[in-house]
């Protein structure tokens, strides 16, 4: 006999992936009600999502979760989805009964994270504003980052993009970039990201090409990033978001040398964060851990 061919998890949601045609597809979707895995976000805040998730129907049980997950967004809702269902089809592989499937699966749904440097939270409870620090590094991650955050940050308060571009990359995503942050966020500070070689002024130069001129007094250059990421947070309002993009889970920074070669410093989006945040608290009178 042939075996069964490897299922293929897909989002059905993406019309790019109409082009493939796999033997076996596991469709999921927010959506797409035609869907094998079909998910519907109930609840959304900064501090994660409320997601009823519903599988493909199987004699006398058809798998239904209602999980609250550490991770925010659309892209994060059908992420988790995606992951459900391949890890419901390694268990029925390895001959797991659907309501063991269930249980075992609803278990780990509690157990989520978002990844280091992946719309990773830095504040704490005892913070007055929140900071994220993701690894967002095109125009398109960049953008589904912030609107994630946008969608789900309260109303009255203001998103702040902190990013800039590496050197000897894709020029062409650096006013894009700009755009983007730009067209989304109420603020938007301009700084390095790993310059290498080229002149970090040049390339925000190149961001800020792309910037609307009506939506240019929004934006601010600040070149060294520690200073960059420092200013953010000690001017944000209370109730306001900053997410620092661009380096993620890195933690050096390539800078030019100024003899056409570079440096490597250890530098750590995190960590900076962590450091102003905890000025913030001092200077608000709470007690820094």
């Amino acid at each position: 006999d042939t075996p069964d061919p490897a299922p293929a998890i897909i989002n059905a949601d993406d019309p790019t992936l109409r082009q493939f045609k796999p033997r076996r597809p596991i469709r999921c979707a927010a959506r797409d009600t035609d869907a094998d895995w079909l998910v519907h976000r109930a609840e959304s805040s900064l501090r994660g999502e409320r997601l009823e998730i519903t599988g493909p129907p199987t004699p006398g049980n058809t798998p239904r979760f209602n999980a609250r997950v550490s991770l925010f967004g659309p892209h994060n809702a059908i992420n988790t989805t995606q992951a459900l269902a391949a890890a419901w089809e390694i268990l029925a592989a390895a001959g797991v009964e659907p309501e063991t499937r269930r249980k075992r699966l609803a278990d780990a749904l509690t157990l989520i994270h978002p990844p280091r440097g992946r719309l990773e939270p830095i504040h704490t409870d005892d913070d007055d504003i929140a900071v994220f620090v993701d690894f967002a590094h095109t125009h398109d991650a960049l953008e589904r980052a912030l609107q994630a955050v946008r969608q789900t940050m309260p109303a009255r308060a203001a998103l702040v993009a902190v990013f800039g571009c590496g050197g000897q990359r894709d020029r062409t995503k650096r006013p894009r970039m700009g755009h983007a942050a730009a067209t989304i966020a109420d603020r938007v500070i301009i700084t390095s990201d790993n310059p290498r070689t080229e002149s970090p002024a040049g390339i925000v130069d190149e961001i800020l090409a792309g910037i609307p001129p009506e939506r240019r007094s929004c934006a601010e250059v600040l070149i060294d990033r520690d200073h960059a990421i420092r200013t953010a947070i000690e001017q944000a309002d209370p109730g306001d978001v900053v997410v620092i993009a661009g380096k993620g889970h890195e933690t050096e920074q390539i800078l030019p040398d100024g003899r056409g070669g570079t440096i490597t410093r250890r530098f750590i989006d995190q960590n900076a964060a962590r450091a102003a945040l905890a000025r913030r608290r001092a200077r608000s009178g709470v007690a820094v851990p």
